[in-house]
């Protein structure tokens, strides 16, 4: 398996860290929310087509994981951004700033439709 840490920390996951790991250190307010996408779904699909399970986490589950699992959706998965957001919050603790989200819709809102950011 491999897991993308999206905390403002470092986790230590003792004996039991996976062989396959990325962190990605930032803020609630993600300074470069493009290039976090990117980053994020590149570790995403790698593992996947190496036929690995992907963990991802951020510090409580409410904002930046919600945001990458978005992205993962309307990139991987070809949901538009209302599709994508309907299924992120169904889960009880998805939470996502409002601020971050509008910022999201805005990568993925254009005149011609969705669009691939990473």
């Amino acid at each position: 398996q491999a897991i993308l840490n999206l905390s403002h920390v470092q986790v230590d996951y003792g004996p039991q860290r996976p062989a396959y790991f990325l962190s990605l250190i930032v803020e609630d307010i993600i300074p470069d929310l493009p290039e976090f996408i990117r980053l994020g779904l590149e570790f995403i699909r790698e593992h996947i087509q190496a036929g690995r399970k992907v963990g991802v986490h951020c510090w409580m589950g409410i904002n930046r994981s919600v945001v990458l699992a978005i992205a993962y959706l309307v990139e991987e998965k070809k949901k538009t951004f209302p599709e994508a957001l309907e299924i992120v919050l169904k889960f009880p603790v998805a939470e996502p700033l409002r601020q971050t989200l509008n910022r999201l819709e805005k990568l993925y809102s254009s005149d011609i439709g969705e669009q691939n950011v990473s």
